[in-house]
């Protein structure tokens, strides 16, 4: 399989997601743009009080690690598409990782995302976030 199939905009059902740490927005999109050897996440949301925000990285998907540079809470990050098909994300602090995403294709036009990490107290979150096409 390709990335073929996880391109494109994506629109959040909030009511079926399920966060452990934050609620889910009230709305939202999640964007994914090939551009030459690079995947480009864009996601757009309205959080529940009501705050535009905005957040967007791009990697090439190798399953390597490389630097990442715009943000001090991630030192390298690694994309790569798995079997299921799961588009995974991984983030690392030093040698630790501090992010685990999982984009999964559960037909043509919905996709799971899963997003979680460590916390301060050594505990763990997952956020499942479900989105239509």
């Amino acid at each position: 399989m390709s990335v073929e199939k996880f391109l494109g905009k994506w629109t959040i059902d909030s009511e079926r997601s399920e966060y452990q740490l934050g609620d889910p927005p009230k709305q939202g999109t999640y964007e994914i743009v090939q551009e030459e050897n690079k995947l480009t996440f864009l996601m757009d949301w309205i959080d529940q009080a009501d705050e535009h925000k905005q957040m967007s990285f791009s990697e090439i998907c190798d399953g390597e690690f490389h630097p990442y540079e715009a943000s001090e809470a991630i030192d390298e990050i690694k994309l790569e598409l798995l079997d299921g098909p799961i588009l995974e994300s991984l983030a690392k602090k030093g040698e630790m990782i501090v992010m685990i995403a999982q984009r999964e294709l559960l037909s043509d036009s919905l996709m799971k995302v899963t997003m979680g990490g460590p916390l301060p107290d050594g505990t763990a979150y997952k956020n499942v976030a479900f989105y239509e096409k």
